[in-house]
């Protein structure tokens, strides 16, 4: 069973350039699949009284041209019949104006409130969900992402590596810890502070979301390797 999901965007869902900011495309993918669920039954609060409840493990979404205002925007979606013993997938492709703008994939468990613990997958959710042996992407393992301070920092001639990076999201915003490993020689104040900044900028016109922190901390000097004698 294939689900289509026709969304009017409303004005707070563009950015300025008038394309559709990244949270509004998540958020029609996330209504097309509700409408999936509540097609076959399975809505949540239903399956919260039963003791049971999907969680998202895992999302990859590759954006080939963003929506512009005026577009007229439809997803599909479709559960994949293959699956683990504990997991299961669902994809989804987006249009505008019947051009294939956008396709992704999810990963899927099913808890088992009481246990807390992953349950299995009978084979019974395919024929509910009436899935289809059809893939958005060749390989069924999701690539690895980078994230944008990951991408930025690769970039960044100062940065060594990065040791460690945490992003959570609060009602404020975002807030990014990260601690680095800086190169020998530089000006370590300067090159934070420019970097701090530049990445709160990246962030916020990639995501559209508000960056309410960022520490960068160094936490050790790379010193250049001796030259052989």
């Amino acid at each position: 069973m294939i689900v289509e999901f026709n969304y009017n965007p409303i004005l707070e869902d563009f950015n300025k350039n008038r394309t559709l900011k990244i949270p509004a495309i998540m958020k029609i993918l996330e209504n097309a699949g509700t409408k999936h669920t509540d097609a076959v039954g399975d809505n949540i609060l239903d399956s919260s009284n039963k003791g049971l409840t999907w969680i998202l493990t895992d999302w990859y979404v590759e954006i080939k041209s963003c929506p512009t205002y005026g577009d007229k925007i439809l997803s599909k979606t479709w559960s994949q019949f293959t699956t683990t013993t504990f997991g299961c997938a669902r994809d989804f492709e987006l249009y505008a104006n019947e051009k294939l703008a956008a396709i992704a994939s999810t990963r899927w468990v099913l808890l088992d409130l009481k246990t807390e613990r992953p349950t299995k997958i009978d084979r019974e959710w395919f024929t509910i969900y009436q899935s289809e042996d059809k893939s958005v992407f060749d390989n069924p393992r999701l690539p690895k992402t980078e994230t944008v301070t990951e991408y930025l920092s690769e970039k960044a001639e100062f940065i060594y590596k990065v040791s460690r990076t945490r992003i959570e999201t609060t009602e404020e915003g975002l807030t990014v810890y990260m601690e680095v490993i800086v190169n020998y020689g530089c000006d370590i104040v300067k090159c934070l502070t420019d970097f701090k900044k530049k990445t709160k900028r990246e962030i916020e016109n990639l995501t559209a979301m508000n960056v309410e922190s960022i520490e960068i901390v160094a936490k050790g000097i790379q010193l250049p390797e001796e030259e052989e004698k």
